[in-house]
């Protein structure tokens, strides 16, 4: 058990165990030295407290104090809400045994407590008279832990909203898009028997960024040479827009120009319209798994012409790239 009083210089509200009942003890506020009274004297001082209201000079205002707790506070014997009561307090209100003939009361031979005189003409108190302490504030510890946790949640969400808000790679101004975005050019030749160059026109050239991949692969109807201009091919080049990539087919000069949303990392692949593998010579492996991350049927894409597939660092500077099939 333990007993609550108050400090007789700075009247500080004070616990400590029942095992110090009559021990002196030091204020830790003012210093103070108070001697520790059993429970029912503290009990008495308490409605002496209450019946003499509060200081006229006094400005200070209470603040409860706050206590977390598991379960119920053993300093309430009743309900949480309710005030600690003042049980069997002498003289003149029961001693600790009951009324008359109490100890500490006049007739059983004891000496008053000076600290339960009660002033003249104050109203006796009954043994269930309550005894009205400084406020405590009880809060529960899962409602502090719940409190945390919706502080955190908060947190979190506040986080979201605002990296949603913030303009990311997806969300940038069309402003910011057209800035970053680079334009490549170049052409396509091939050479015939003869050792004469020639315009590699309606040859297609595509870029795409290595570091992405499409969720849904690319069909090869509407890439290949001459096929480029159809409906087909439309939807392929939204496709790899989407991506971050892009296609383009060479005019009858055989000059193209990709335009690519910022610089960086593609694998660039060119399929030329004119000039052909030789009968049996195969793609190689290696390009073919690479190109398998982005195309459903490879094979089907390059069929028999000549191709060139690599991985370039593309920027705003690019010089013309250049490519020439035999």
């Amino acid at each position: 058990m333990s007993v609550q009083f108050a400090c007789t210089h700075c009247r500080k509200r004070l616990k400590i165990s029942s095992r110090k009942v009559g021990t002196t003890i030091h204020c830790p506020k003012c210093g103070a030295a108070s001697v520790v009274p059993d429970e029912y004297t503290a009990a008495a001082e308490a409605a002496m407290a209450v019946l003499a209201g509060p200081d006229p000079g006094s400005t200070a205002t209470a603040i409860p104090e706050a206590v977390v707790y598991d379960d119920i506070p053993d300093l309430f014997a009743e309900r949480p809400e309710s005030p600690p009561r003042v049980a069997r307090v002498s003289p003149g209100i029961g001693g600790p045994r009951g009324g008359v003939g109490g100890v500490g009361s006049p007739q059983a031979g004891g000496r008053p407590r000076p600290s339960q005189a009660l002033p003249a003409g104050a109203p006796k108190l009954s043994a269930r008279t309550p005894a009205v302490a400084e406020p405590v504030l009880l809060v529960s510890r899962r409602a502090v832990y719940a409190q945390a946790g919706l502080f955190c949640l908060v947190a979190v969400a506040a986080f979201a909203a605002g990296y949603a808000i913030a303009p990311g790679d997806g969300q940038k101004s069309r402003e910011q898009r057209v800035a970053e975005a680079i334009m490549v050019r170049g052409n396509v030749v091939y050479r015939q028997a003869a050792n004469r160059l020639q315009p590699d026109g309606d040859a297609v050239v595509v870029a795409l960024p290595r570091t992405k991949q499409p969720q849904i692969k690319l069909a090869s109807s509407g890439l290949r040479p001459g096929e480029f201009d159809q409906p087909a091919g439309r939807d392929a080049q939204e496709m790899l827009a989407s991506l971050g990539g892009a296609a383009a087919s060479t005019d009858g000069a055989g000059e193209f120009q990709l335009v690519l949303p910022h610089p960086g990392d593609y694998y660039v692949l060119f399929i030329s319209r004119h000039a052909k593998r030789a009968a049996g010579q195969l793609p190689a492996a290696a390009d073919l798994q690479e190109m398998a991350d982005y195309f459903q049927s490879p094979a089907e894409l390059i069929a028999d012409k000549q191709y060139e597939w690599s991985a370039r660092g593309l920027s705003a500077d690019q010089p013309p790239l250049t490519q020439e099939f035999r």
